[in-house]
């Protein structure tokens, strides 16, 4: 009688503490797949820094690249490489530029063609490794390009597209008044919990979980202190027991203070052309200085507005981590990452530019094999030579050359044969979508614009038909004046 004494009450405490365990290693799991997604697929984000947020045909965008990690906003020198376009209401690709890693620095210029119609552009950029993404994590803004010369014939007109076309009814309510999130949820959820149903919420910020629990039965609401989430674009998620997505909303969150950014001159006014000496001071709450990359641009208050809507922060926090309906997040498929398949890395890093392709025979039109393959680069004098494989393939890497460099490449058989002809790849480049066709250029804002600087614009038309000098000194001895005499003559002057 003892035996079931003991036995019995031992029974009963596995029994309670097994559904403890279940409950608990499920919501282990899903804090474990994001951990192990994020270890096998890092990700970037990438911002670009520009001088101006509008320009005039035939300026030059001068910009500075921003490269972090996705998940922690950490600056990220991996990817050697930025590549930046400029692309028109036609997703035509105007003028594109390749930047390369320099003292931990991605910065360059692009200049706009003085012909290019008055329009919204699109300004985009993006490194090898971001190639695989979804077009909403690569950084694309629109860049107004006002021409009072040439203003274009396209008409605005906007494309909205549902992919889904079907109405889904929501879980759960999310409501937030004074630093106090309420998570709501509905009756069929209530339901579900009553009978007998395991369900979890879950909340993650750049995939970083920072809440799992499972739902209580007759508990309607939940309430959450927002100062206490990271900063960013929280998505709360409700689970099932086999990890199957049943609702999700978003919520961005802001930081409660930033740094504290102290900027000041050696003098309140200067005269034109003279140096300025600038002081910047980057403390944190404490007052302790802050380390950091940053960039600067010093503009024109008269002719350049300050575009708070651009700006690296709300960026990197928000738009970034949000689709083109802001109702999704689309770094990582959810569904997959729930169900263990995860998403591997598609791209490469830009670890040195390639120049690679296929030798065929002219008369033939077969893959040439053991062919010796030079190249030549005419700006830098670099050459170097290679055989084909069997494939009668060719790759030259690991150089690094400016941009708009021009390179000879011939290729001969094993006697000197000259019928063989190289043909070089393509450089394959982000396929980017737009479906905004085109905004309204010939607003009553883009009119003050151009009238404002109508001035600059015909200085920059005559500056593209001209050349510029470098600035000269010239120096000569002062002139004597001439004296008065009385002996002068009606030809001449006695000195």
């Amino acid at each position: 009688m003892k035996t079931i004494k003991i036995i019995v009450p031992t029974i009963l405490y596995a029994g309670m503490l097994l559904p403890c365990m279940a409950q608990s290693s499920l919501v282990d799991s899903i804090q474990d797949r994001f951990k192990d997604q994020l270890m096998l697929f890092p990700q970037e984000k990438l911002y670009l820094h520009t001088d101006k947020s509008a320009y005039i045909a035939g300026d030059t965008i001068w910009f500075r690249a921003h490269v972090v990690d996705a998940a922690t906003h950490i600056p990220a020198t991996v990817s050697r490489c930025v590549y930046v376009e400029l692309i028109n209401q036609l997703d035509s690709v105007i003028h594109r530029v390749r930047v390369c890693l320099s003292d931990s620095i991605y910065c360059g210029y692009m200049p706009i063609p003085i012909s290019a119609p008055q329009s919204s552009y699109h300004l985009c950029a993006y490194t090898r490794f971001m190639e695989n993404l979804n077009q909403d994590c690569l950084f694309d803004v629109e860049l107004p390009v006002i021409n009072p010369v040439i203003t274009g014939n396209i008409s605005e007109t906007l494309k909205i597209k549902d992919e889904q076309q079907d109405v889904t009814a929501s879980l759960f309510d999310l409501n937030h008044q004074n630093d106090i999130l309420s998570v709501a949820l509905s009756p069929v959820v209530l339901a579900k919990l009553s009978r007998g149903e395991k369900l979890y919420l879950a909340m993650h910020c750049r995939g970083i979980v920072f809440y799992a629990e499972a739902l209580e039965k007759e508990r309607e609401r939940y309430l959450f202190d927002i100062s206490t989430f990271p900063a960013g674009v929280v998505q709360t998620l409700l689970l099932d027991d086999r990890l199957h997505l049943l609702d999700q909303h978003l919520l961005c969150t802001n930081e409660r203070k930033g740094p504290d950014i102290k900027f000041t001159t050696d003098k309140p006014t200067y005269s034109r052309r003279e140096q300025v000496n600038v002081v910047m001071k980057l403390l944190d709450e404490t007052g302790k200085p802050l380390k950091g990359n940053f960039s600067v641009s010093v503009t024109d208050d008269a002719s350049v507005c300050l575009d708070s809507l651009r700006m690296i922060a709300p960026y990197l926090l928000w738009e970034s981590d949000l689709s083109a309906d802001r109702q999704q997040w689309p770094r990582y498929n959810l569904k997959n990452l729930l169900n263990g398949n995860y998403q591997h890395p598609g791209g490469r890093f830009d670890v040195s530019p390639e120049i690679k392709g296929i030798a065929y025979d002219f008369y033939s039109r077969k893959a040439k094999t053991d062919a010796e393959v030079s190249i030549f680069c005419i700006e830098s004098l670099f050459s170097a030579k290679q055989h084909t494989d069997s494939l009668g393939r060719f790759c030259f890497t690991g150089f690094d050359f400016p941009e708009g460099s021009t390179f000879l490449i011939r290729a001969t058989g094993k006697r000197g044969n000259k019928s063989i002809q190289p043909i070089v790849e393509p450089e394959v480049f982000y396929p980017f979508k737009h479906s905004v066709v085109n905004h309204n250029a010939n607003s009553a804002k883009s009119y003050a614009y151009r009238n404002e600087n109508q001035e600059r614009f015909d200085s920059l038309a005559q500056a593209m038909n001209s050349y510029q000098l470098d600035e000269v000194i010239v120096k000569a001895d002062s002139v004597k004046k001439i004296g008065k005499s009385v002996y002068h003559s009606f030809m001449g002057r006695v000195k």
